[in-house]
């Protein structure tokens, strides 16, 4: 088969599209939880009617949402000095998946090798591919990196390799 080759630069947007994973949708939420019980057990208000039983409940929403808010605001801003720190030369990086796996080699060399054997399962969206691999990790693969053409050779040798893995 041949190889199927692609190319794109990396944008924030890119970075924090990747970042939004399971595993971090998982992690918001047990933080959200996480905040939701420091507040309830952090009051130690008698409650004696119905306004305060309101207030308490505003104030637990307004403190939830708030905090929620910043951790976003921090990970998008750890996001954006990441981004800003890489070089071009490294944000500019090129595909190549063939039968034994996949390469991503930045502009100055550096590449990152995967065999099919370690890919758990890959994720069409419309704007990517979700690469997750054994043990951990994952992979995002801009669609825009590809021609029309390469993006149906693409799901196709997906779909060879990796069967109902691959949900593309």
């Amino acid at each position: 088969m041949d190889i199927i080759r692609g190319r794109a630069t990396i944008t924030l947007g890119d970075r924090l599209r990747a970042q939004w994973t399971r595993r971090f949708k998982y992690t918001a939420a047990a933080f959200v939880i996480f905040i939701v019980g420091m507040t309830v057990f952090g009051f130690h208000v008698p409650l004696v009617g119905w306004l305060d039983v309101a207030v308490y409940a505003a104030a637990l929403v307004v403190t939830t949402l708030l905090m929620v808010l910043i951790w976003l605001m921090l990970i998008v801003i750890a996001m954006a000095i990441v981004h800003a720190r890489t070089s071009a030369a490294q944000r500019d990086i090129s595909y190549a998946f063939d039968d034994a796996g996949f390469t991503l080699r930045d502009a100055t060399g550096a590449s990152f090798s995967c065999p099919w054997s370690i890919v758990i399962r890959i994720r069409e969206t419309s704007r990517a591919f979700r690469i997750e691999n054994k043990p951990m990790g994952s992979r995002y693969i801009p669609k825009r990196a590809f021609g029309a053409d390469e993006i149906v050779a693409l799901r196709a040798l997906l779909k060879a390799k990796l069967g109902k893995a691959a949900k593309v």
